[in-house]
């Protein structure tokens, strides 16, 4: 949809430009110029244009010039008031003053022809003819004119195309479209579900999952697993790097489609991704890159979105293994890029497995794209679970789990406390710590020393420490 964030199509048109110039004529030209001669140049150009034209005549000496005349005729009226008199009645008039000097001077210094005054026709303008690129407003105004539908639903429809941001979207509740505009909701809302499906489809969406959804059920009503995806995995659409779609690959996870830029990437990375992706029957969709940006997630783009189902995280679809198993906890853990840092940290230290516990809503979702660009793709390899903090305490204790819990208030340091065996490392969320659940006889509360002012670590590098401390014990020590 070239309105709703496309790529730009080619255009020719032609562009007019009003300016003011001043234009002077060749006999205006000449006139400026003999003005400004003194006597000697104008003499000299005089004889020059003798010289030039033969048929030019010069007047004898003998003949009076106009002053003279001028002088000569206040003294005859003086002398005679009858002649004066005369001359008014018509009786007897001077022969100078019949010439018409304007007359001569337009027919001397004359540029061409002129077409008489009365024959001037004011044509139309040129702009007239011109033609317009029409803006999406436009497009969709007269769209609404050529619709079947009520003068109510019509006038909401003008409110909701005036409340259009440049990219198609509807920037404003329709309960404030109706209440600004005056409109009973019930046309906004008609007037919504007709313009949605003017040209171009999608246009007056409240986000991308609409007008993508309004698209399939107009241009694809038969794609119904592109429905099922943008209706229900919209939220697993990530901005992936190359190294997250590989190990997600690896990991065995079902890819739905993967969303590629149109257009050669001209990166080998991206095009072996895309590539690898192809051969397992994963359905490629080029996009333009607009579109793709508003795909994706966060400021960095890689140029590739995949549609993933998301991993089984039940506790009962968990398997580690049961002499030596190094498993991680992190309750409550809010942010996902410190749930995804955790998980990295966990990935490079060899646990078995990692798990989120808390209560419902209150955790972190590993499959958020914080937390997958966090964690560099290992939510895909490493096991992963997601439960209540009872659960968990009850899945650690049916394995014979030895639980260490990191605390503020803990009465042994790390690096005192034997790491080795089968061991669950308990980490809680920076700003409350663990709860109560986690202070039975069967935990070892452990803290990690703080010599300055902060009274503790980011929870990610806590878990960094005492991960590889369990794994630097399990090395040195067997």
């Amino acid at each position: 949809m070239n309105y709703m964030g496309g790529g730009p199509s080619p255009r020719i048109g032609l562009n007019l430009k009003v300016a003011q110039k001043q234009i002077l004529t060749p006999g205006l030209v000449q006139m400026v110029s003999v003005l400004a001669l003194n006597k000697l140049e104008l003499r000299e150009m005089i004889n020059r244009e003798m010289v030039a034209n033969p048929v030019l005549e010069e007047v004898p000496e003998d003949v009076p010039t106009i002053d003279e005349v001028d002088k000569k005729t206040e003294s005859a009226n003086q002398a005679s008031p009858s002649s004066e008199h005369v001359a008014r009645n018509g009786d007897h008039q001077d022969s100078f003053e019949e010439i018409d000097f304007g007359s001569f001077f337009d027919d001397y210094l004359d540029p061409g022809f002129r077409s008489p005054e009365s024959e001037v026709v004011e044509r139309p303008s040129f702009e007239n003819f011109l033609s317009q690129p029409t803006s999406l407003s436009a497009h969709l105004e007269w769209q609404l004119s050529l619709s079947v539908c009520s003068d109510s639903v019509r006038e909401a429809g003008h409110s909701i195309i005036g409340n259009l941001n440049e990219d198609g979207y509807v920037t404003a509740p329709l309960e404030e479209i109706a209440q600004t505009g005056g409109h009973p909701l019930e046309d906004v809302q008609e007037a919504l579900g007709l313009i949605q499906v003017f040209d171009p489809v999608g246009v007056a969406a409240r986000d991308v999952r609409e007008c993508l959804l309004i698209q399939l059920h107009t241009l694809a009503p038969d794609n119904t697993l592109a429905q099922q995806i943008v209706s229900g995995y919209l939220k697993q659409l990530q901005n992936k790097q190359y190294r997250e779609i590989a190990r997600a690959l690896d990991a065995g996870v079902e890819l739905l489609e993967v969303f590629v830029a149109a257009g050669p990437s001209g990166d080998p990375e991206l095009d072996a991704a895309v590539a690898r992706a192809a051969d397992l029957g994963v359905p490629i969709v080029p996009v333009a890159p607009a579109l793709l940006a508003r795909l994706g997630y966060g400021e960095r783009q890689s140029g590739i979105v995949a549609v993933a189902t998301a991993p089984q995280t039940s506790l009962a679809a968990l398997h580690v293994p049961t002499a030596a198993s190094l498993v991680g906890v992190v309750e409550g853990v809010e942010k996902p890029g410190n749930l995804g840092a955790v998980c990295r940290s966990a990935d490079g230290a060899g646990l078995h497995a990692l798990i989120a516990a808390g209560e419902a809503g209150a955790a972190a979702d590993p499959w958020n794209p914080n937390a997958v660009r966090a964690s560099l793709g290992t939510v895909f390899t490493l096991p992963l679970a997601v439960a209540t903090t009872a659960e968990v305490l009850a899945w650690l204790r049916d394995r014979g789990l030895r639980i260490v819990a990191a605390r503020v208030d803990g009465g042994v340091a790390y690096t005192e406390t034997d790491l080795r065996g089968p061991i669950a490392i308990v980490l809680g969320s920076e700003a409350r710590g663990l709860t109560a659940d986690w202070s039975g006889e069967d935990v070892t509360a452990v803290r990690l020393p703080m010599r300055g002012r902060a009274d503790s670590l980011n929870v990610a590098a806590a878990a960094a420490i005492l991960f590889y401390e369990a794994r630097r014990q399990r090395d040195t020590r067997g």
